[in-house]
């Protein structure tokens, strides 16, 4: 329809005066064949252009369709990634807590362990230095006795005559002598 006005703008513009070089019958078998070819063309091709637009209707909608599953799908993603983050806050401080809390039991177990291990060393060593004092006190009183005999036998030994020397000799053989 476009097409035939623009092949009669020439024939309105002069305002419907006829030219003499002009052939209205040769123009309107024009417009006719034009009117058929164009008519008989949009008649063929209705049914495949149809088809071709209904498809590719269904095929944006169905685009669409898909399209709006994703951004639901993500959005519900989205708000299990949120909530996952939220928890995961809430998951860390708990764990830090925790963390703190089983460190100052460790603390105060290790600090009781300490103290018992330091009261069993310092009764270990009070034991060993006791011990050590008893060893020292008998070492010394054989050492005193010991020495007193030696002093003892060294003024024996000055202050005894040869009699008094034999007679102990022979007390002493006749004592031994006794006993077997």
């Amino acid at each position: 329809m476009v097409l035939a006005i623009f092949v009669c703008m020439p024939a309105l513009a002069s305002g419907g005066e006829a030219h003499a070089g002009y052939d209205w019958h040769h123009f309107w078998a024009w417009l006719t064949n034009a009117i058929i070819f164009f008519g008989g063309l949009a008649y063929i091709l209705r049914k495949p252009v149809g088809e071709f637009f209904s498809n590719r209707r269904t095929e944006i909608q169905d685009s669409l369709s898909r399209a709006e599953q994703s951004r639901k799908e993500a959005a519900m993603k989205l708000q299990e990634i949120e909530v996952l983050s939220k928890n995961l806050v809430t998951e860390v401080a708990d764990i830090l807590a925790q963390a703190t809390a089983d460190a100052a039991r460790e603390k105060e177990r290790l600090i009781k362990l300490a103290q018992t291990e330091a009261a069993k060393i310092g009764e270990q060593a009070k034991t060993e230095i006791a011990n050590m004092e008893s060893n020292a006190k008998s070492q010394l009183r054989a050492f005193l006795a010991d020495l007193a005999v030696k002093e003892a036998e060294k003024v024996v030994v000055a202050t005894m005559t040869d009699a008094e020397r034999n007679k102990l000799f022979v007390d002493f053989s006749a004592r031994m002598g006794a006993q077997a």
